[in-house]
């Protein structure tokens, strides 16, 4: 990311200095949940390419102990979230509230378990219908936008450009945002210099959150189906609903039913996925 993108960074958390540095929780080896994590993610059956249930993974009971309780005491670690530059293990403290955790991914980090603080009242808005995710946009509780993302790769949280609210997290590095002064919808790359650019389209279901939904043409009024990455489904007009199913062998199926009668069935390669709107 260049260094310009980085002139909005409100936050920096934690960072390691040299290889382990300052900000970690415990300065164990967890190189092993991270080996376990990496081994059985795409075995198990899921819609979601980004997010695991702890129900489902095999981890070791004493790690999950260690993890709980360096997060909060009386914490109980229920979810995992897979961004390109960490696992994000999500802890509910026993007050309610959530404390969340996370270790580096890729063989030239160091394997110590850190702290990411989010701020009071806020959250991790992973969207976890998107597939190929590095940033992960914060909001406060009870509001349906963003303002801030926090970066897995370089480890620092920066605001949405000036004048806009981040909307949906598509996936492969694309947000949806809105601008505050009438409304129109557009995309941001946040590691582009490219500023925000229009988008001619509007919702049909206000306020959609999913990487999957319809949306309509605000010059043609046509309706298409978009998909992971604001992918736009081929031969979708007049698209009225969309479903996804389960991950397999790498791609993801989707069912669209048009306005006249149509079912379109598309297969994504998640590996494709953000690829069409950064060319």
């Amino acid at each position: 990311m260049s260094r310009s993108r980085f002139i909005n960074v409100v936050v920096s958390i934690f960072l390691i200095l040299e290889l382990c540095g300052k900000g970690y929780a415990d300065q164990s080896d967890f190189s092993g949940v991270e080996a376990c994590l990496d081994k059985i993610w795409d075995s198990i059956s899921s819609t979601s390419e980004s997010s695991r249930p702890i129900s489902v993974l095999n981890l070791d009971q004493q790690k999950i102990s260690e993890i709980e309780g360096l997060a909060s005491a009386g914490g109980r670690l229920r979810m995992i979230y897979r961004l390109k530059g960490a696992y994000v293990l999500q802890v509910r403290k026993k007050d309610g509230g959530t404390s969340y955790l996370y270790i580096k991914r890729g063989g030239n980090e160091c394997k110590v378990l850190r702290h990411l603080d989010v701020g009071a009242n806020r959250y991790l808005n992973i969207n976890i219908t998107a597939a190929k995710l590095r940033f992960a946009p914060i909001s406060r509780l009870g509001e349906d936008f963003f303002n801030q993302i926090w970066d897995s790769k370089q480890d620092v949280v920066f605001d949405v450009p000036s004048g806009f609210v981040g909307k949906v997290q598509c996936g492969g590095g694309i947000f949806l945002l809105k601008r505050e002064s009438n409304g129109g919808l557009y995309t941001w790359i946040p590691d582009s210099p490219v500023a925000p650019k229009e988008w001619k389209y509007e919702w049909v279901w206000d306020g959609a959150s999913s990487s999957f939904f319809v949306a309509q043409n605000v010059d043609s009024g046509v309706r298409h189906a978009f998909v992971s990455g604001l992918t736009l489904v081929p031969n979708s007009e007049g698209a009225e609903t969309i479903t996804c199913s389960c991950i397999s062998n790498g791609k993801q199926r989707y069912e669209i039913l048009t306005a006249d009668g149509r079912k379109v069935v598309y297969v994504l390669k998640l590996s494709h996925v953000g690829h069409s709107l950064k060319e």
